[in-house]
């Protein structure tokens, strides 16, 4: 019989945090799940522990405090004596054009984003490395390349890729493997937030439906990529094509983002009425 993996997961209260706290829980893992708002988190927890986790730590917190993560690592090695993966995941996005957006708005951005996943990686790291584990950091296809009224969320998913890529230079010493992903749209709440990353009521989804990928179907590509210690994983098939296309044809590439700027803001003013 396998030995249940240990696995820290930000941001597990809804969208993939939730979905990769799910996909763990049915491979008979361990879980420390770590968000902002408990009463989601205990929800995600009991669907886990119906799911078949092995054991189960939730701890309320924000990955913007070192403290929260701190807290996070130090309830794994005590309870479950280490870690075999991390996945740094908490994240939002902020909408806005870039010669409107306030600093306030901006610095939150980075320091969910960006701070967020460097302090889970620093808590992490010492317990990765006794195990020889594994660090999934969550970015965004954006990272490649991206659309109007999205700068803030793109700049930020461009410094987690930097940073993804560095962690990986030095893990690899240290036995450490580190995978950056680097989803498309998928169906979140992430679109449905406001500038503090807080769910906003009044938001609807405006991306259509065809365009969105399973969050379910993304939690396993996300494990497997993970556990075969791949150091990149792009999905779904739009997000592939966009990411070739940045990569090869550029200049084709920023022409089509400047169309599809246009037909996104007018669709997401029709669907949400701002």
């Amino acid at each position: 019989m396998q030995t249940p993996q240990r696995i820290l997961i930000t941001g597990a209260s809804s969208g993939l945090g939730a979905a990769l706290a799910l996909e763990h829980a049915a491979q008979g893992h361990a879980l420390v799940l770590l968000a902002r708002r408990g009463d989601k988190l205990a929800q995600v927890a009991e669907a886990c522990r119906q799911a078949g986790a092995a054991d189960i730590l939730t701890v309320p917190g924000d990955v913007t405090r070192p403290a929260d993560l701190r807290k996070a690592a130090a309830l794994a090695d005590r309870h479950l004596g280490g870690l075999d993966v991390a996945y740094a995941n908490a994240g939002y996005s902020q909408a806005g054009p870039l010669a409107e957006l306030s600093i306030k708005a901006w610095q939150h951005q980075m320091g969910v984003n960006v701070s967020g996943v460097l302090h889970t990686l620093q808590a992490a790291w010492p317990l990765l490395k006794a195990s020889r584990g594994r660090l999934g950091i969550v970015g965004s296809v954006v990272s490649f390349g991206s659309l109007a009224d999205t700068g803030a969320y793109a700049a930020s998913k461009g410094a987690v890729r930097g940073l993804a890529q560095v962690a990986d230079v030095e893990a690899r010493a240290q036995g450490i493997s580190v995978t950056y992903i680097a989803p498309g749209f998928f169906a979140s709440e992430i679109r449905l937030k406001d500038a503090d990353g807080n769910a906003d009521g009044g938001a609807k989804e405006y991306m259509p439906g065809w365009l969105l990928g399973d969050a379910a179907t993304l939690a396993r590509r996300c494990r497997q990529a993970v556990q075969a210690r791949r150091r990149e994983l792009v999905w779904p098939l739009h997000a592939e094509l966009a990411v070739f296309f940045f990569r090869h044809f550029p200049g084709l590439a920023q022409a089509v983002v400047r169309r599809l700027s246009v037909t996104r803001l007018k669709r997401r003013r029709a669907v949400q009425g701002r």
